[in-house]
Protein backbone atom coordinates (compact mmCIF):
# COMPACT_ATOMS: atom_id res chain seq x y z
CA UNK A 1 0.00 0.00 0.00
CA UNK A 2 1.35 3.42 -0.94
CA UNK A 3 0.05 6.66 0.52
CA UNK A 4 1.07 10.13 -0.58
CA UNK A 5 -0.19 13.51 0.57
CA UNK A 6 0.25 16.15 -2.10
CA UNK A 7 2.19 19.24 -1.09
CA UNK A 8 3.66 17.90 2.14
CA UNK A 9 6.13 15.37 0.76
CA UNK A 10 4.73 12.64 3.01
CA UNK A 11 4.91 9.03 1.79
CA UNK A 12 4.11 5.80 3.62
CA UNK A 13 4.69 2.35 2.13
CA UNK A 14 3.37 -0.83 3.72
CA UNK A 15 4.54 -4.23 2.36
CA UNK A 16 1.76 -5.97 4.32
CA UNK A 17 -1.00 -3.75 2.89
CA UNK A 18 -1.87 -2.48 6.37
CA UNK A 19 -1.88 1.09 7.53
CA UNK A 20 -2.89 1.18 11.16
CA UNK A 21 -2.65 3.54 14.09
CA UNK A 22 -4.26 3.95 17.49
CA UNK A 23 -6.53 6.79 18.54
CA UNK A 24 -6.87 7.52 22.23
CA UNK A 25 -10.22 9.20 22.81
CA UNK A 26 -10.88 11.90 25.42
CA UNK A 27 -11.66 11.04 29.00
CA UNK A 28 -15.07 11.80 30.44
CA UNK A 29 -16.21 12.35 33.97
CA UNK A 30 -19.93 12.36 34.77
CA UNK A 31 -21.86 13.00 37.98
CA UNK A 32 -25.62 12.42 38.22
CA UNK A 33 -28.24 12.66 40.90
CA UNK A 34 -32.01 12.49 41.06
CA UNK A 35 -34.63 13.24 43.69
CA UNK A 36 -38.09 11.68 43.86
CA UNK A 37 -40.86 13.63 45.61
CA UNK A 38 -43.81 11.63 46.99
CA UNK A 39 -43.84 9.33 43.94
CA UNK A 40 -45.34 12.22 41.95
CA UNK A 41 -42.31 14.17 40.76
CA UNK A 42 -38.67 13.59 39.88
CA UNK A 43 -35.83 16.09 39.51
CA UNK A 44 -32.58 15.08 37.82
CA UNK A 45 -29.24 16.84 37.58
CA UNK A 46 -26.27 15.71 35.45
CA UNK A 47 -22.83 17.21 34.98
CA UNK A 48 -20.26 15.93 32.50
CA UNK A 49 -16.75 17.09 31.74
CA UNK A 50 -14.89 15.97 28.60
CA UNK A 51 -11.21 16.71 27.95
CA UNK A 52 -10.90 16.85 24.16
CA UNK A 53 -7.20 17.80 24.39
CA UNK A 54 -6.68 14.18 25.47
CA UNK A 55 -7.22 12.90 21.91
CA UNK A 56 -3.93 11.32 20.90
CA UNK A 57 -2.78 9.47 17.77
CA UNK A 58 -0.13 6.76 18.21
CA UNK A 59 2.28 4.88 17.63
CA UNK A 60 2.92 3.39 14.16
CA UNK A 61 3.32 6.74 12.43
CA UNK A 62 4.71 10.06 13.49
CA UNK A 63 1.64 12.10 14.48
CA UNK A 64 3.58 14.91 16.16
CA UNK A 65 1.91 17.67 14.15
CA UNK A 66 -1.59 16.25 14.56
CA UNK A 67 -1.17 15.76 18.31
CA UNK A 68 0.25 19.30 18.68
CA UNK A 69 -2.78 20.70 16.80
CA UNK A 70 -5.21 18.81 19.06
CA UNK A 71 -3.40 20.09 22.17
CA UNK A 72 -3.49 23.69 20.95
CA UNK A 73 -7.05 23.77 19.57
CA UNK A 74 -9.10 21.69 22.00
CA UNK A 75 -9.77 21.85 25.71
CA UNK A 76 -12.35 21.01 28.34
CA UNK A 77 -16.03 20.85 27.49
CA UNK A 78 -18.65 21.19 30.22
CA UNK A 79 -22.16 19.76 29.89
CA UNK A 80 -24.89 20.37 32.47
CA UNK A 81 -28.42 18.96 32.31
CA UNK A 82 -31.49 19.63 34.45
CA UNK A 83 -34.76 17.76 34.17
CA UNK A 84 -38.09 17.73 35.95
CA UNK A 85 -41.14 15.50 35.51
CA UNK A 86 -44.46 15.62 37.34
CA UNK A 87 -47.13 12.92 37.21
CA UNK A 88 -50.82 13.64 37.58
CA UNK A 89 -53.35 10.78 37.34
CA UNK A 90 -52.58 9.59 33.81
CA UNK A 91 -50.76 12.70 32.66
CA UNK A 92 -46.99 13.29 32.70
CA UNK A 93 -45.46 16.75 32.22
CA UNK A 94 -41.72 17.31 31.87
CA UNK A 95 -39.26 20.15 31.38
CA UNK A 96 -35.54 20.08 30.69
CA UNK A 97 -32.50 22.23 30.05
CA UNK A 98 -29.01 21.43 28.76
CA UNK A 99 -25.91 23.61 28.52
CA UNK A 100 -22.79 22.60 26.58
CA UNK A 101 -19.64 24.68 26.33
CA UNK A 102 -17.30 24.69 23.36
CA UNK A 103 -14.38 22.24 23.23
CA UNK A 104 -12.41 24.74 21.10
CA UNK A 105 -10.21 27.48 22.52
CA UNK A 106 -8.32 28.53 19.42
CA UNK A 107 -9.45 31.82 17.81
CA UNK A 108 -9.47 30.24 14.35
CA UNK A 109 -11.80 27.46 15.53
CA UNK A 110 -15.46 28.22 16.23
CA UNK A 111 -16.17 28.85 19.90
CA UNK A 112 -19.78 28.15 20.78
CA UNK A 113 -22.27 27.45 23.53
CA UNK A 114 -25.33 25.26 23.16
CA UNK A 115 -28.50 25.83 25.17
CA UNK A 116 -31.32 23.31 24.75
CA UNK A 117 -34.74 23.86 26.31
CA UNK A 118 -37.21 20.98 26.15
CA UNK A 119 -40.62 19.99 27.40
CA UNK A 120 -43.31 17.48 26.85
CA UNK A 121 -46.60 15.98 27.89
CA UNK A 122 -47.55 12.33 27.94
CA UNK A 123 -50.96 10.85 28.51
CA UNK A 124 -51.54 7.21 29.38
CA UNK A 125 -54.93 6.31 27.94
CA UNK A 126 -54.85 2.67 29.04
CA UNK A 127 -52.13 0.44 30.43
CA UNK A 128 -50.95 -0.29 26.91
CA UNK A 129 -51.69 2.97 25.04
CA UNK A 130 -49.78 6.23 25.59
CA UNK A 131 -49.76 9.46 23.58
CA UNK A 132 -46.77 11.75 23.93
CA UNK A 133 -45.82 15.17 22.56
CA UNK A 134 -42.57 17.03 23.03
CA UNK A 135 -40.59 20.05 21.86
CA UNK A 136 -36.98 21.15 21.96
CA UNK A 137 -35.50 24.56 21.28
CA UNK A 138 -31.79 24.49 20.42
CA UNK A 139 -29.99 27.82 20.75
CA UNK A 140 -26.40 27.82 19.57
CA UNK A 141 -24.34 30.95 20.07
CA UNK A 142 -20.72 31.35 19.15
CA UNK A 143 -17.88 33.46 17.88
CA UNK A 144 -15.52 32.63 15.06
CA UNK A 145 -12.78 34.54 13.26
CA UNK A 146 -13.57 34.36 9.56
CA UNK A 147 -10.00 35.09 8.43
CA UNK A 148 -6.51 35.06 9.89
CA UNK A 149 -4.89 38.23 11.13
CA UNK A 150 -1.90 39.98 9.60
CA UNK A 151 1.13 40.45 11.80
CA UNK A 152 -0.03 41.71 15.19
CA UNK A 153 -3.55 42.46 13.94
CA UNK A 154 -6.14 39.95 15.04
CA UNK A 155 -9.56 39.87 13.37
CA UNK A 156 -12.68 40.57 15.39
CA UNK A 157 -14.67 37.36 15.77
CA UNK A 158 -18.11 37.20 14.18
CA UNK A 159 -21.09 36.43 16.43
CA UNK A 160 -23.25 33.60 15.10
CA UNK A 161 -26.61 32.58 16.54
CA UNK A 162 -28.67 29.62 15.37
CA UNK A 163 -32.11 28.52 16.53
CA UNK A 164 -33.66 25.13 15.84
CA UNK A 165 -37.14 24.19 17.02
CA UNK A 166 -38.20 20.52 17.04
CA UNK A 167 -41.64 19.08 17.73
CA UNK A 168 -42.49 15.40 17.95
CA UNK A 169 -45.57 13.31 18.66
CA UNK A 170 -45.52 9.62 19.52
CA UNK A 171 -48.16 6.95 19.97
CA UNK A 172 -47.12 3.92 22.04
CA UNK A 173 -49.14 0.74 22.00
Amino acid sequence: MNTQFTGSGYTAISPTLQYSYDVNLPWRCQLSTAFVFKKKAIFGLDYEQVNYSGIFFAPALDFTQENAFVDSAFGLCHIAKLGFEYRFEGLYARLGYQFQSSPFFSLQQPSFYNHIFSGGVGWQLRKWITVDGSFALHHREGRQAIFEGYGDLAPAPVLQQNLLFQVSATLFF
